[in-house]
């Protein structure tokens, strides 16, 4: 062991007797089998290594440190165990110096003793150091510390709630309105479509928990809301109050029916004769020119008042005489109306104070909105006029809602078109001075006698209209009938109706075409007018035809025939007005049909006929199947097909229907389908053989094939047969 030189001889002596003293104490603590001794010489330092001494394992690092000061007990404790043992001086009666060079001393001896053991310890250390460290910084480094526990913080809320939920609720609970505010301005549109399917519910749980609070949260919006759906869409608006304003309704209803029996009761009599002509001069119904008559009205003003203050909005008076105080109008009947509502309308009732009389004077009252209308009028207003009001209300409401909803006394927010239309309405009825500064109106015998005169004129010519009428109506159904008639459409025919006579005027090639008019004719008149007559002027003349007109109308004819089905012909016009027709008919009826199509054209004389009548054409061949089969029997393939073959080869014109015939009843196994399934076999098996499909038409029927039935064998009804078109 090399200890640190001092310079003198004592400190060396002092060093030596640590190292002594410390050697006798680890011996001690061998001999006391507190220590186990290590024999590994790569851990023995050579001062050592005579006296035999093992190496103590130290686990605790901190008991390697600086020795300290023993204690009185551990010298008394010690000493009787080992003779040997001399305790360290203690700091106290050591000198510094010494003391120092015996603590340097002691870390010397620690490192020689221990640092083996270190260096096996160190990469543990260090690795240790490094987590520590790493783990240190996750705790202390906020991201770090946000990745290490983001996987996890799911969970921990999840049980946090399972375990106390009113706690979570608690604690977050200060802060929803804020998280949902801040999320609603981040992005409003997902945070509404996240709201939506709630906030439906959510009213309905409202209005069930809590209605008064839902009705004073949408009351003030209702009024709004209303007047906009009414300016953007009426009819549907008015389609939802229809249930409900039968009331309203019947609040007119009474006028309406007390004018109805007013015109019943005077329609027949002189005066109502004489008011329904003054009625149509004026322009009004005859109704209301009786209310005028019996009762005289006038306006005398008309005011707009705010509902709740009573402030007068707008007004429009008379400009002759005194002018009524309109403030003082409006606050007497503004405290009439909350008297009557508060007082008299029934609780909860729709109701409102529509009219007060006062002697001749009547102020009729309509509310709607913010607003109600007054108007005082001298006599008795029509119906049409209470209507007016209405509609003149309606349309300030809903053109100027917002300004009378906020008008407060100042004339000026009112918009200009408020008093024009209450001076428009105004002028409906003028006053009783404006009717005496009038003209006086002209004698009452004068309008008599004009009347009198208009009737006689009227009268008459209202007839002579209606026999006009009929007569146009005549002439038109006799000339469609005759222009609708074929052989008749190409001449021009003229018709005159008068005086319950129909003549018929023009010319025809032939009587028979004349004697055709005659026949149109009268039946049309009879189906229209019983009691006229036809006259028949027409000309039967014979007509020279143009000989190159006559040859396209043969050509136009020989066409149309041929196009008819059997009909085969060709038709030659020869000179002298004569046609000669050859060809092929299938039935003998044919050759009557069309010499008589020939005679029709204008001036031909006769017509030659050669035509060959061809018997039907037959294909006389059945195919017969098994039962519950669709395939061809061989032995069919052969010839029967081959004779089927030569005759659509033979008449290439042709062609065929295929009839399959399945009786299910007849035969177990037989279905409906295996009938249309053997004609298409047949078909098909055509079809190889260069047939073009075009040609060949198919056909299933459940029925018993032609000269077949019940009696006859039912191998005889499991067949196809064919039919030439």
């Amino acid at each position: 062991m090399t200890l640190p030189n001092q310079g003198d001889a004592s400190t060396q002596r002092n060093s030596d007797s640590d190292a002594t003293q410390l050697a006798n104490f680890l011996s001690l603590l061998i001999e006391m089998d507190i220590i186990t001794p290590i024999t590994s010489p790569e851990i023995t330092p050579p001062e050592l290594s005579k006296a035999n001494l093992a190496i103590p394992i130290v686990e605790p690092t901190d008991r390697l440190t600086s020795p300290e000061e023993p204690s009185n007990l551990c010298v008394e404790v010690l000493s009787p165990l080992s003779p040997s043992f001399t305790p360290l001086p203690s700091p106290a009666s050591t000198p510094p110096e010494d003391y120092d060079e015996a603590v340097i001393a002691f870390k010397h001896l620690q490192n020689l003793l221990v640092a083996p053991e270190l260096d096996a310890f160190r990469p543990l250390v260090e690795t240790l150091e490094q987590k520590l460290y790493a783990l240190e910084h996750q705790i202390y480094d906020p991201t770090q510390l946000m990745s290490l526990l983001l996987p996890w913080i799911a969970e921990l809320i999840g049980r946090k709630i399972e375990i106390s939920r009113e706690e979570v609720v608690q604690a977050i609970a200060p802060i929803v309105d804020s998280l949902i505010q801040e999320r609603a301005g981040q992005n409003k549109d997902l945070m509404s479509g996240a709201l939506a399917p709630l906030i439906s519910s959510a009213i309905t749980h409202q209005i069930n928990d809590s209605p008064e609070e839902i009705t004073q949260a949408v009351a003030p919006m209702m009024g709004k809301a209303i007047r906009e759906q009414i300016r953007l869409e009426k009819d549907a608006m008015v389609d939802a109050l229809y249930p409900v304003i039968g009331a309203t309704v019947s609040k007119y209803l009474a006028e309406a029916i007390q004018s109805i029996n007013d015109k019943i009761e005077r329609t027949l009599s002189f005066e109502g004769i004489q008011r329904k002509i003054r009625a149509q001069f004026q322009g009004v119904s005859e109704a209301e020119l009786i209310l005028r008559e019996a009762l005289p009205c006038s306006i005398e003003a008309i005011f707009l008042i705010h509902k709740t203050s009573g402030l007068v909005i707008a007004e429009a008076q008379q400009c002759e005489g005194e002018c009524l105080e309109s403030e003082m109008i409006a606050g007497m009947l503004t405290a009439i109306r909350s008297f009557a509502n508060d007082c008299i309308a029934r609780t909860g009732g729709m109701s409102e104070l529509s009219e007060i009389d006062y002697g001749d004077f009547k102020i009729l009252l309509e509310a709607a909105g913010y607003c109600y209308i007054a108007v005082v009028v001298q006599g008795e207003p029509s119906p049409s006029f209470n209507r007016k009001i209405r509609r003149t209300l309606g349309s300030i409401v809903q053109h100027h809602g917002m300004a009378i909803e906020t008008f407060e006394g100042d004339p000026v927010t009112i918009p200009n078109d408020i008093p024009t239309t209450l001076a428009n309405l105004r002028d409906a009825y003028p006053s009783q001075q404006a009717k005496k500064n009038r003209k006086p109106a002209k004698p009452m015998a004068l309008l008599v006698l004009a009347g009198t005169i208009l009737s006689l004129i009227l009268v008459p010519a209202s007839f002579v209209k209606y026999r006009q009428m009929i007569t146009d109506r005549i002439e038109s159904s006799v000339s469609d009938a005759l222009t609708s008639t074929p052989e008749l459409a190409v001449y021009r025919l003229d018709v005159d109706a008068r005086q319950g006579k129909v003549m018929l005027v023009g010319k025809l090639p032939n009587p028979e075409l004349r004697q055709k008019a005659d026949v149109v004719a009268r039946s049309t008149v009879r189906s229209l007018a019983p009691r006229w007559s036809v006259d028949n002027e027409i000309l039967a003349a014979d007509v020279l035809p143009d000989p190159e007109l006559a040859r396209a109308e043969v050509n136009r004819i020989t066409n149309t025939l041929n196009r008819s089905e059997g009909i085969i012909i060709v038709a030659y016009y020869i000179e002298n007005n004569n046609v000669l027709v050859e060809g092929v008919v299938a039935n003998a009826g044919d050759v009557g049909t069309i010499e008589r199509a020939f005679q029709q054209i204008p001036g031909i004389q006769s017509v030659s006929t050669v035509l060959e009548v061809q018997s039907s054409l037959n294909l006389d061949i059945r195919f017969y199947f098994d039962v519950a089969s669709a395939q061809i029997v061989p032995d069919d393939l052969g010839y029967k097909l081959s004779q089927v073959v030569s005759f659509l080869a033979e008449y290439p014109e042709k062609s065929i229907k295929i009839i399959g015939f399945s009786y299910p009843s007849d035969s177990p196994g037989e279905t409906p389908g295996l009938a249309l399934q053997r004609a298409i076999a047949i078909r098909d098996a055509l079809i190889q053989r260069g047939i073009n499909p075009e040609r060949l038409e198919i056909m299933g029927s459940i029925d018993y094939p032609p000269g077949m039935g019940a009696d006859h064998p039912s191998w005889l009804s499991r067949c196809v047969d064919f039919e030439v078109k």
